[in-house]
């Protein structure tokens, strides 16, 4: 049976859940929506105010007679999370205040895949100091840090695989955590970035949704019922290793075993537009050439983006989601791929499936730290009840 203090304790955790979420509320109406009593909620704020968590802003003129009422926000210095996200060509950071703003980003740009752990870890530690020197006093906020990172995760701690940095079986968490002299948890990226844009988008926050995410490899994650869909090892939807049967017409129309992030991932429209004459290094010279209407640049990115609507309905399928968001670097070609890859969608979909609506990710350069520190906030709010 619960006690006072845990019935307390709870309500203080869903009294600023739900400042966060809606806004700044009068204790009034703060107590209408949790079923509270005017009392209980006046009780539950002054020890949120105590801690430095939630703090009184203006004044509102209610539509009956009596005192304006007094409007409660989330105090943004209560609290601050960092995450940070090692990719194969960057690394970046930001830091989130508990309003769930960016106060502070910073970025590093250079070829993990291609470096020893080491190397990772000292760009990482120097760009963690350099958040710490930002945040001044706010350190002392600090909590924890999380680590977005493109591979396999276990209990937020071991890194079972990421094979596109070369690394394998660590226990990354510990690792890191005696770094920074801080606790660390481990993120998968994907994971991350679609937290970051279902957490921090009003109009996906009742919603359920698919993050394809479409960097250097490709990485997926589904959120249903308000959270991570996970599955039992913390993997689920990872598909960017599925296997697939593919015709191939240089070979005679013998089918051989192709990788999905080897179809849809960066280094295969790269690869197109390379065949075509046009050698790319990243989506920013993509984007030029299909600016300029360059017919052997629109004529790739079309075969591309025909293949990446043949995988968004296998998601559509897997998933049954009411939103398909595409994230990371190739989200950057949304305008030019958008109609081709929602045409492909609805064409290989059976008739009368739900079609689910076609999104350009928010956070698309930083979406797995944002999605690190954001999942550091949302623990945050639950966590918070210790303190009330």
């Amino acid at each position: 049976m619960a006690t006072p203090a845990t019935v307390r304790q709870i309500n203080g955790a869903a009294a600023l859940a739900l400042i966060w979420s809606e806004g700044p509320l009068t204790r009034a109406e703060m107590a209408r929506r949790l079923s509270l009593t005017k009392a209980s909620v006046a009780s539950i704020i002054a020890q949120l105010e105590e801690v430095g968590l939630v703090q009184e802003e203006v004044s509102v003129r209610s539509v009956k007679a009596g005192r304006p009422g007094t409007l409660v926000g989330v105090r943004p210095e209560g609290r601050y999370f960092i995450g940070i996200e090692i990719g194969v060509d960057r690394m970046n950071l930001v830091t989130m205040d508990l309003a769930g703003r960016i106060v502070h980003q910073a970025e590093k740009h250079e070829r993990f895949s291609e470096k020893p752990e080491s190397f990772a870890f000292s760009e990482l530690a120097k760009l963690y100091r350099g958040a710490l020197t930002q945040l001044g006093r706010g350190a002392s906020l600090l909590r924890e840090v999380r680590v977005a990172v493109p591979g396999y995760v276990r209990d937020g701690d071991t890194l079972i695989s990421a094979k596109i940095l070369g690394w394998s079986q660590m226990p990354l968490g510990e690792k890191l955590s005696r770094r920074l002299d801080i606790p660390v948890k481990i993120e998968n990226d994907a994971n991350a970035s679609a937290f970051a844009e279902w957490y921090l988008r009003k109009e996906l926050h009742t919603q359920s949704m698919y993050l394809l995410l479409l960097e250097s490899g490709v990485g997926g994650a589904c959120i249903a019922d308000g959270k991570l869909a996970l599955g039992s090892n913390g993997l689920a939807g990872e598909i960017g290793h599925a296997k697939f049967l593919i015709a191939s017409t240089a070979d005679g129309d013998r089918l051989r075993t192709r990788v999905l992030q080897d179809l849809i991932g960066k280094a295969a429209l790269l690869s197109s537009l390379g065949e075509a004459g046009h050698k790319c290094d990243g989506v920013a010279d993509a984007l030029k050439l299909l600016g300029a209407n360059n017919a052997a640049a629109l004529r790739a990115t079309e075969h591309w983006a025909q293949a990446l609507g043949v995988a968004a309905s296998f998601v559509a399928l897997a998933c049954d989601v009411q939103n398909i968001v595409l994230g990371g670097e190739m989200a950057g070609l949304f305008e030019f791929i958008e109609p081709i890859v929602a045409r492909e969608l609805r064409s290989t979909l059976p008739p009368g499936f739900p079609v689910p609506t076609l999104r350009r990710a928010k956070f698309i350069d930083d979406g797995g730290a944002v999605g690190a520190a954001a999942l550091g906030h949302a623990a945050a709010l639950k966590e918070i009840e210790s303190n009330v």
